[in-house]
């Protein structure tokens, strides 16, 4: 199935244009990779160049972060078909903060750093709907997070109240 087609069908580009679809497939590569692939490891730097936002088109990608003190990995959640991932690392250039790997056989549609910055940067209906993409994905994903480190405290409160250390 073409990309462009692939692409019209996620939730992610609702709202977009025919036209838009098919100049973002144009900006986009698609590759398969194998159960295990490590897209991006936690702590890891790149040069500009390097870096790449991932939507996946099929297949499952694992999220995982080391936990402070501890030797084994916390997971923070299972992505699917219309996710992204590697997108903070397209905006910030920062070291990664997480391990994505594959959970399966994956397809994604990858898009580089240097055609990110001419999507976010123009001035078309394209790149209104792009920007307006990686504005509703870094809310998700800050929501998430602030919802597991409540979860986090909260456990954390109710195991020092069991524990005798605080009392309500």
């Amino acid at each position: 199935m073409e990309l462009r087609t692939v692409l019209s069908e996620l939730a992610l580009v609702a709202g977009f244009s025919d036209e838009e679809i098919e100049a973002l497939a144009q900006t986009l590569w698609e590759e398969q990779y194998p159960d295990g692939h490590v897209f991006v490891r936690e702590g890891q730097t790149a040069s500009k160049s390097d870096y790449a936002m991932h939507i996946i088109l099929d297949g499952k990608v694992l999220v995982t972060v080391q936990r402070p003190g501890e030797a084994g990995i916390g997971i923070v959640r299972l992505m699917e078909e219309g996710d992204i991932f590697g997108l903070a690392g397209l905006v910030d250039h920062g070291p990664r903060s997480a391990t994505c790997r594959s959970a399966g056989p994956v397809r994604t549609a990858s898009l580089s750093r240097s055609a990110f910055d001419l999507l976010f940067r123009s001035d078309t209906s394209l790149g209104a709907h792009f920007q307006f993409i990686v504005a509703r994905q870094l809310a998700k994903d800050l929501r998430m997070v602030n919802r597991q480190l409540k979860d986090a405290l909260n456990q954390g409160m109710a195991d020092a109240v069991a524990a005798g250390i605080v009392s309500l």
